[in-house]
């Protein structure tokens, strides 16, 4: 494999990977926002962010990736 293709091949595992972090990040934040509104309607803090499903940002990047995210409450 010749030395632009590996450097090819880096960056586009790399950019994957940011890609990932990106889209999790932005998860996270919707799951968030719902949490907050569960607070707001007076719901207890942990409840909210497990019922509104942010309890799964708790666990480590590396773990989360590979679970199933929760779905968002209707």
């Amino acid at each position: 494999m010749s030395f632009s293709a590996a450097l090819f091949a880096i960056g586009f595992i790399g950019l994957l990977v940011g890609l990932l972090v990106v889209l999790d990040a932005q998860r996270r934040l919707r799951h968030l926002y719902i949490a907050k509104g569960l607070i707001a309607e007076g719901v207890p803090e942990s409840e909210a962010r497990h019922r509104s499903g942010a309890s799964h940002w708790d666990q480590p990047f590396i773990v989360r990736i590979w679970r199933k995210y929760p779905t968002l409450p209707s």
